[in-house]
């Protein structure tokens, strides 16, 4: 078995992390450090992870261990499930188990999956090829008013591109263009500026959020709606660079915590339970938003939240039924 990279489980614990934070943070009402935090992790979170899933989606795909792939639809009927206990149990909303509704994190769970039998089906279509022609149909598809979260369909098709980028690219080969000095240099620049812009004029940007979470048509962009196409082309290639940046920032070295981007899966099937948890059965939604560093607070709770759903006890459990079909196939 070939050994798991620590560079990539570093950055799939943060970006995992960034995932939980991002949730918490969008709970906190009228506070201007949650949402300029919260409008600097959508810049780079999914587009990253996408091609980080991407990019450890090769030997499944070659080799079509379709056990292995069909694990995505057991995470996304376990996210469904967890979703509605904890939605009809804490806000009395009982929609989450429409299965073809995604308005809610188990789409990320149902995209895997259609990409992994996508791009099995397209697998002879050159790379650069199919990447172009995926961007595309994002950039045409924003157009279409009656693409949004029925199937994920608006999701689906605006971080393909990521996601295959990730396939067709060699981990060693951006491993070894990610390790130079100047790279390096020029990604804190670009980042430290993005996050600058974030701090300084995010009055004049809040709008692009409908750009960065992937489910809305130009049509919510008002005046900037006919500029829609070329404004998710835009964010296609800042999110480019935003991904070189997460590479350089992640070292080769492993430490305690390493392993624990291993099991990123659960974090994400189970971390809106700790999240109603810690706003509606603690209280949260109506007290945090009055207390003095709300927004660091619900990062800690973030951090709490994913070290905890990170810990091998819940990850194994949560396995037993992820894995199912890779268990049902070994049988036969």
């Amino acid at each position: 078995m070939k050994p798991r990279i620590a560079k990539w489980d570093n950055l799939k614990l943060f970006l995992i992390f960034c995932v939980v934070a991002g949730h918490f943070l969008a709970r906190i009402d009228d506070n201007r450090i949650a949402q300029r935090l919260f409008f600097f992790i959508y810049l780079f979170h999914m587009p990253a992870f996408m091609f980080i899933s991407g990019l450890m989606s090769t030997r499944s795909i070659n080799e079509r261990r379709y056990a292995k792939i069909l694990n995505f639809f057991t995470a996304f009927l376990l996210t469904k499930c967890v979703l509605f206990l904890v939605k009809g149990i804490f806000a009395h909303d009982y929609t989450a188990l429409r299965l073809w509704e995604m308005n809610d994190i188990s789409w990320y769970m149902f995209a895997l999956l259609v990409y992994y039998f996508v791009t099995i089906i397209l697998g002879k279509i050159p790379a650069m090829l199919m990447i172009g022609i995926s961007i595309a149909l994002a950039c045409i598809a924003g157009y279409n008013t009656h693409i949004g979260t029925f199937l994920s369909l608006s999701r689906l098709l605006c971080f393909y591109p990521f996601f295959l980028a990730g396939y067709h690219l060699d981990s060693d080969f951006i491993r070894y263009h990610t390790i130079g000095r100047p790279i390096k240099i020029l990604s804190v620049l670009y980042v430290a500026a993005a996050a600058g812009f974030t701090i300084f004029r995010l009055d004049h940007v809040w709008w692009l959020t409908r750009i960065l979470r992937a489910k809305y048509p130009y049509g919510s962009l008002a005046q900037y709606q006919s500029a829609g196409g070329l404004l998710r082309l835009g964010w296609y290639a800042g999110s480019a660079l935003f991904i070189v940046s997460m590479i350089c920032f992640f070292s080769e070295v492993e430490t305690p915590l390493t392993r624990l981007g291993s099991r990123t899966m659960t974090v994400y099937v189970l971390h809106y339970i700790p999240l109603y948890l810690f706003y509606y059965l603690l209280g949260a939604k109506d007290w945090l938003p009055g207390v003095s560093g709300c927004a660091w607070i619900a990062l800690l709770a973030a951090l709490v939240t994913t070290l905890i759903l990170c810990w091998k006890p819940v990850t194994t459990l949560v396995n037993l039924w992820i894995t199912l079909p890779e268990k049902i196939t070994a049988k036969k």
